[in-house]
């Protein structure tokens, strides 16, 4: 059935960690990258100074964007999958107490 939805939560939860894993490793490399660029930049004058600026913080904007989103959805998998593990859990406690009826074998439909 094409609308059918098939869910793993604990592969949900990994994915989510190693989501905030990538955004906590990218945002070493990009500050550690950052701040090589902002050595090398030291004698700079003048208007190459200004540009090499404008761009870096350009780059940080973009790092932080790039990060954030990397997080943010880090959070959204996993309040997801905590979701969608509650309502199958529900579900199923609900669909059970059918079951465990003494004397039903089958649902009432």
């Amino acid at each position: 059935m094409a609308d059918e939805l098939h869910a793993r939560f604990a592969d949900m939860r990994s994915s989510a960690s190693q989501l905030t894993q990538w955004a906590n490793e990218s945002a070493g490399i990009f500050a550690s990258g950052h701040k090589e660029i902002e050595d090398a930049a030291s004698g700079w004058v003048g208007s190459s100074a200004a540009a090499l600026s404008g761009a870096l913080e350009k780059l940080h904007s973009s790092a932080n964007a790039l990060t954030g989103n990397l997080d943010n959805h880090s959070t959204h998998i996993h309040t997801a999958a905590t979701e969608l593990h509650r309502t199958d859990s529900e579900w199923r406690d609900q669909l059970n107490q059918y079951v465990d009826e003494p004397g039903r074998s089958s649902l009432d439909l």
